[in-house]
Order: structure tokens, then sequence, then C-alpha cells
């Protein structure tokens, strides 16, 4: 899904650049393990497993089979086989070009190295298997790490990611996918990134209100109405959208979770005829046109929260002329810092206490189509 406030890439209030890099742990490479089920790795210095994420809903099922933190890569890729083999995903016999096939791709300079490594596991684990499968590889860049840095930052200029160096933007990510390692659901971590985002948006500017208010400048306090009256506009329209994604995303009566339920039934039903050797080609155009179905809906739901995200982003450019003309000699960034920084703290924990529900919400718990293998 595509990120839903990317316009709130150009706000910002001329009076902060947030330091958000934790100075821990280095982060030596980002992996990716695609087949059906889609899976990013972040490996540490050592090339073992910091964090695990779902890069597609069939991931979230496979990452909910097994803890894969703390093993090697090599490890994890074995892992990944075997309980895509148990699965269905993986099947025996004769396969078709493409199938079996898992792409591996890995970021920095020894990601030829660390794949060669992982191949001979990989192809060990095959054999093992009693499977024919392949893996291929592809060299992870430092725009693709951008991109998810973009996604799960959505409060980040353009101009602050393109100055972060790869580490840091994989310590960048790294921190993101700690904090969502219970959301087993894209739309559930689409849905936190973007409310992360519009939380912090809503501290800077009433981090800016509370600094012009503490500083006693009378003239500069009147000039801060049409600053509130902004604010207001703007978390009037941040509850309307984070009702409305809920509505048209998340509620287990909304049509798009009713079309993810049919779409996980009918995957169900390929994977246990694959696991049987039975012809699936029926099953699979079946499967396309759900997709194309829940495509539709995904499209039309995502036409209603784009009207509120314009109004959201007029309100975030509004407050922006304000500032950098009314108040552009004054500097606010210690109070936006203090904010913005309980923002942060806070926020993990407050989102997942607000939306409990979908948290617990085990979505693809009932996919195992072989619960004894």
């Amino acid at each position: 899904m595509k990120k839903l406030v990317s316009l709130l890439l150009t706000f910002t209030l001329s009076i902060l650049c947030l330091g958000m890099v934790g100075c821990g742990e280095k982060s030596g490479k980002v992996m990716n393990v695609s087949l059906n089920p889609e899976i990013e790795f972040v490996l540490d210095s050592n090339d073992k497993v910091v964090t695990v994420n779902a890069l597609n809903d069939e991931g979230n099922y496979i990452i909910s089979q097994v803890s894969f933190e703390g093993l090697t890569a090599e490890d994890a890729v074995d892992a990944f086989i075997k309980i895509s083999k148990d699965n269905g995903f993986l099947i025996q016999g004769s396969v078709s070009a493409g199938d079996n096939q898992i792409e591996i791709e890995i970021s920095g300079e020894q990601a030829q190295k660390l794949y060669d490594k992982v191949k001979t596991s990989a192809q060990e684990k095959f054999n093992e298997l009693q499977i024919t499968a392949t893996t291929v590889f592809e060299k992870i860049d430092k725009d693709y790490l951008k991109d998810v840095v973009e996604n799960c930052f959505q409060n980040l200029k353009e101009s602050e990611i393109a100055q972060k160096s790869e580490k840091e933007l994989i310590d960048l990510i790294k921190q993101s996918r700690q904090e969502t390692e219970d959301l087993l659901s894209q739309e559930l971590k689409e849905f936190y990134y973007s409310d992360r985002a519009m939380a912090i948006e809503e501290a800077k500017i009433q981090g800016f209100i509370d600094a012009v208010n503490e500083s006693g400048n009378a003239l500069l306090t009147i000039g801060l109405n049409q600053i509130q009256e902004l604010l207001n506009t703007f978390k009037s329209k941040y509850a309307e959208f984070k009702t409305k994604f809920i509505e048209e995303f998340l509620a287990e009566d909304s049509e798009y979770q009713i079309e993810i339920q049919e779409f996980i039934a009918k995957k169900k039903e390929i994977l246990q005829n694959r696991l049987e050797g039975v012809d699936t080609s029926a099953l699979e155009a079946q499967l396309e046109q759900i997709e194309s179905t829940l495509e539709n809906v995904k499209n039309a739901s995502m036409s209603a929260i784009n009207t509120i995200d314009s109004a959201i982003i007029s309100a975030l450019t509004s407050v922006e002329t304000v500032i950098s003309t009314v108040f552009a000699n004054f500097d606010a960034s210690a109070k936006v810092s203090v904010k913005v920084g309980e923002v942060e703290s806070n926020f993990i924990v407050n989102f997942k206490a607000e939306n409990s529900t979908f948290v617990a919400n085990a979505y693809w718990e009932t996919l195992n189509p072989n619960p004894q293998a």
C-alpha cells in the first residue's frame, strides 16, 4: 500500500533536525528473501538476524511460525525454506519454470560473499528436503534503503534521508522494524507509519506554540491565533483519518477485511492441493479474481482517505507559511525537540493500546494447510 501522507516529507517548521539514529549495535546488512512469502531481515555486523519483517501478507504467516532473531543469515534462509516447504509454498516433484525459485537480495559491500554462503547452505537444505529449487541473487542499493526509510519515517524530509549513510539508513530500518514486530498485518504497519508521522507533526506545531507562549513576547503571542486555528484543523482531520483508515482497512466487518479472509481461504486451499500434488490451475485463476477484487476495494478505500490527506497537507503547508513569515527569527527548537521526543518515546506503547484489537488479531493463524508437518 502506498504511503498515506507522503507530502508530510515537505513540511518543516525550519526549527529542528531530529537525530533518530541510535549509537548502539551496528546493523550490517539488509537481506530480503522472496518466494511468494517475502521476508526482510536486518543483520548485524556478524550477519546474524536482528529484526525480521514481512514484506507481503504471506510473509506475515511465515514470521509467525518461528523466531528468526539471533539466527545466522544461512540458518534464517534455511528456516524460511523449511517452513515454505511444509506449507506448500515450495513443492516436491516436477516444477514449472520460475517455481521453487527463491530470490535473495542483500545490501553492503560484502553482499556477494554472504550470498555465496547462503546459497551453499540453501542447496544443502534443498537436498535434505528432497526438493528441486534454486536461488538467485540481487544486490540491494542505497536508493532502495532510502525508499524503505521514507516509508517508515514519513515525517523525515527527502533532503534529510539523502544525507544519511548506508549504516544510518539500516539503523533506522532496524528501529522501525523493532517497533512494529508485533504488527502482523501489512495494513496495520502502514497505519502505524502514517499515524506516527502525523503525531510527530502535531507535536512540532504544539511545541512551537508552547515556546512562543513561554517567551512572554506579547506581539508574537498575538500572531499565534492563526497557527492555533490551523492546528485545530489538522487535529480534526488527523482524527478523521484514523477513524476512516480503521473503518476501511482494519475493522473486521470492512469490505477489505472480508476480501482478505476470502483470499486467505483460497490460498489455504491452493497450498493444501500443492502439498497433495494436485493441479491448482483452476484455483489459481480463482485466486487471481479475488486479488483483482481486493485491489479494487483497496483503491476505492484509498480514494476516500486521500481526500482527508489533502486537508491535512493543506493545514501543514499553511502552518509552514505562517511560521516562515510571521515568526521568521524565532527559535523554538528546544521546546519542539522535547515535544517530539515525548511522542517518539511513548508512541508505540500508545499505538498498541489504542489498537489492541487489531494488534492481537492473528490474521494468518489458520493458513497452515498441514499443521502436523
